[in-house]
């Protein structure tokens, strides 16, 4: 309804929060790429900024009274790649690439680790889907289950400490 405002009319409080989940988005995909590389540290620690970021884009947007369905939108699919997409090619990229696996080769293994890297992918974009169809019908921002940042927090934080205090001096 108010998302049509022209910049003189007070549209300009949009470009904080967007911006912010814009830089949420672009952290996400920085870390696919640092996933695709090899570099599964630097990629735990995009994905860990892209949950600040997405942290204040909310509370700018509600602080500016700069809220509305395209932010909305524009958030989940952010979030899908941040915290759906990013930390299972983080996880499944630093696995494949790991020699003392057996994931490079076709086989079972690699077949589970597909699976549940995209099982981890659907789990997230059915919650951002669940919780935006809920929150439209009941106008109510109260969180069922486990945020999507909050999960991929918990992964990533958990795998780079699994990285860091391996064995393997060569892990990150």
């Amino acid at each position: 309804m108010t998302e049509g405002l022209t910049f003189r009319q007070g549209g300009w409080r949009y470009l904080v929060p967007n911006g912010l989940t814009a830089t949420n988005l672009t952290f996400g995909t920085i870390s696919c790429f640092y996933a695709i590389y090899g570099n599964a540290y630097l990629a735990g620690w995009f994905i860990l900024l892209a949950v600040c970021f997405d942290r204040f884009d909310g509370a700018a947007a509600r602080a500016l009274r700069a809220t509305g369905r395209f932010g909305v939108e524009f958030d989940s699919l952010a979030d899908l790649v941040s915290f759906g997409v990013a930390p299972a090619m983080m996880i499944f990229a630093s696995l494949v690439q790991d020699p003392a696996y057996d994931y490079s080769s076709p086989g079972l293994p690699r077949t589970l680790l597909f699976a549940a890297c995209g099982f981890y992918v659907l789990a997230t974009a059915f919650r951002l889907a669940r919780f935006n169809v809920f929150a439209q019908a009941s106008g109510s921002d109260i969180y069922f289950g486990l945020p999507s940042p909050a999960g991929a927090a918990t992964v990533v934080t958990g795998y780079l400490l699994l990285l860091k205090y391996s064995s393997d001096p060569n892990a990150y």
